[in-house]
C-alpha cells in the first residue's frame, strides 16, 4: 500500500470534503460519502492514518478510503491537483472495457400501471411516468431490491449500470448499487444519461439522476464530484458540448466553483447557487426556478473564486 504524506492527504480531504475543526486527538469530522446522511458521521485522523465511517461502518487507512471512494487501484495517482491535463493523463492510463452489457437485477419488471406505489411515488416527485417507462425504468417486488425503483444507465442505448432506489419511508440505505457480476462498470465510470453528451451542445450537470431528468441534456455524476472517468468521457465530447450549467445542491456551491474553475478554458460554464434557496436541489425547487436562476448567473470566472473565499 502506498504511503501518503500527511500534507497531501490533508489537501485531498480539504479539496473534496467539508472538514470540521480537529479534536484534541486530531480527528476531523466530515460527511460520510458511503452513507446517505449529511451529518458529519465520518472522521479522518492524519496522524494515525485512519478513516472511520461511524454510520456506514467503514474503517481503514486514508489510502483505503480514497481507493474505495475514487474506485481506483494501487497503480492510480490517488492525490492530484484539479488540472485538466492531470485528468486526461490519468484517464488515458486506464483501459476500461465498456463493451459488456449489464444484467437487470433478479425479479426486475418494467414500469407499468399495476404497481400503484411506484406510480404514485414517481408522480409525486413530478416525473413523467410514461417517459420513464419508455426510457426503461423498472422495479422489483422480490429479492435484494424489493420495493426499489430500478434506475437504468445506458451507453449507446445499451444497459451498462443501474441503481435501486427505495420508495419506502425510513428504509436504509436509500440507494443500493448492483454487484460486480451484474454490472461491468461502476457509477464513477459513466454518466447517468450519458448519450446526451453526443446530442446536446448544452448540458446540465447535476448530482442526482432525478435532477438530471428535469432538463433537456441533463446528465448526472451521481455525487457532487466528477470522477476521472467522467471527466475523460466529457473531454471526448468537446466537439459537441460547449456550454455547461452545473446545478450545485444547497451547501455545495463553493466546492463546485473550485472543482470546475480549471475547466473554463475548455467549456462555457455556469454554476447555479442554491445556498440561499428553500429547496436542497433542483428536484425540490422545480425547473422554472432553476431556469430563472440560470438566466441571472454569469459564466464561471476567477470572480466566483473570490466570492467564496
Amino acid at each position: 500500500m502506498k504511503t501518503l504524506s500527511r500534507q497531501k492527504a490533508l489537501t485531498y480531504f480539504k479539496t473534496y470534503f467539508k472538514l470540521s475543526q480537529p479534536t484534541e486527538k486530531g480527528w476531523y469530522r466530515f460527511s460520510d460519502p458511503f452513507d446517505d446522511h449529511d451529518d458529519n458521521s465520518a472522521g479522518v485522523n492524519f496522524h494515525y492514518d485512519k478513516v472511520r465511517g461511524f454510520r456506514s461502518g467503514f474503517v481503514g487507512t486514508i489510502s483505503d478510503f480514497i481507493e474505495k471512494y475514487e474506485q481506483v487501484d494501487n497503480s492510480e495517482i490517488l492525490l492530484r491537483n484539479l488540472e485538466p491535463e492531470d485528468y486526461a493523463q490519468a484517464n488515458e492510463a486506464r483501459e476500461i472495457n465498456t463493451d459488456e452489457i449489464a444484467q437487470w437485477p433478479k425479479y426486475f419488471m418494467p414500469l407499468d400501471h399495476y404497481n400503484k406505489r411506484m406510480h404514485n411515488y414517481l408522480m409525486r416527485r413530478g416525473f413523467d411516468y410514461e417517459e420513464l417507462k419508455e426510457i426503461g425504468f423498472g422495479y422489483c417486488l422480490r429479492g435484494d431490491y424489493a420495493y426499489r425503483l430500478i434506475i437504468p444507465f445506458f451507453i449507446n442505448s445499451e444497459l451498462k449500470y443501474w441503481q435501486g432506489r427505495t420508495v419506502l419511508s425510513n428504509c436504509e440505505p436509500k440507494y443500493l448499487n448492483p454487484p460486480a457480476n451484474y454490472c461491468p462498470l461502476t457509477k464513477n465510470m459513466l454518466w447517468y444519461n450519458q448519450d446526451a453528451l453526443k446530442y446536446n451542445d448544452k448540458i446540465y450537470i447535476t448530482e442526482g439522476w432525478s435532477d438530471a431528468q428535469m432538463f433537456e441534456g441533463g446528465v448526472s455524476t451521481q455525487g457532487w464530484k466528477i470522477s476521472l472517468m467522467q471527466y475523460g468521457i466529457l473531454m471526448k465530447h468537446k466537439k459537441s458540448v460547449r456550454d455547461i450549467t452545473v446545478i450545485a445542491d444547497r451547501g455545495w456551491y463553493g466546492k463546485q466553483v473550485e472543482q470546475w474553475l480549471p475547466f473554463c478554458d475548455e467549456f462555457n460554464i455556469k454554476i447555479i447557487n442554491l445556498d440561499d434557496q428553500q429547496g436542497k436541489d433542483a428536484n425540490e425547487l422545480g425547473t422554472d426556478i432553476i431556469l430563472k436562476l440560470e438566466e441571472k448567473a454569469n459564466y464561471l470566472s476567477m470572480l466566483n473564486l473570490v466570492e467564496i473565499l
